[in-house]
């Protein structure tokens, strides 16, 4: 049996461009300044862009050696005109399934689906967010028993 040293050993990040898809144009608690046409196909083009970004600026950070980056894919949940509830289909999730083995750690840019990932694959997942929003991400992941044992950081 050969035995492997933890200082060989690479993490292996994969980042998920998530979001809320909006059925059509109506104002509501994700988007009170968006009513006045901000349609499903403009949803669909803003995170379209903002996968664009993630990639161009994935190549510009320095990662460490001991960070692999996995693809990068868009997983979105959805929301209707008149249904309080968002929700993200099951086989959505579906797209992550090839590289579940290899993922170590998922990285996605809005909670809900962040949680519902942890939730079928049973692994860390990390917000990429600035802002204080999305502080109920980990305390979701931390009460599924799911505990982040090693910390990367870096500034996307």
């Amino acid at each position: 049996m050969q035995i492997h040293s933890a200082m060989d050993t690479k993490i292996r990040v994969r980042i998920i461009n998530t979001g809320v898809i909006h059925d059509s144009a109506w104002e509501g608690s994700c988007r009170p300044s968006y009513s006045d046409g901000f349609t499903k196909e403009d949803d669909i083009n803003m995170y379209e862009k903002n996968l664009d970004k993630i990639k161009k600026q994935i190549k510009t950070i320095e990662i460490p050696e001991e960070v692999e980056m996995l693809d990068t894919v868009s997983l979105f949940s959805y929301a209707d005109k008149g249904n309080p509830d968002i929700y993200l289909p099951k086989d959505k999730l579906d797209v992550l399934k090839p590289l579940d083995h290899k993922t170590d750690i998922y990285v996605v840019t809005h909670p809900f689906e962040g949680i519902k990932i942890a939730e079928k694959y049973q692994k860390p997942v990390i917000i990429m967010q600035p802002a204080g929003w999305a502080v109920d991400l980990p305390a979701a992941i931390r009460q599924m028993g799911i505990i982040l044992k090693t910390y990367v950081t870096w500034v996307i």
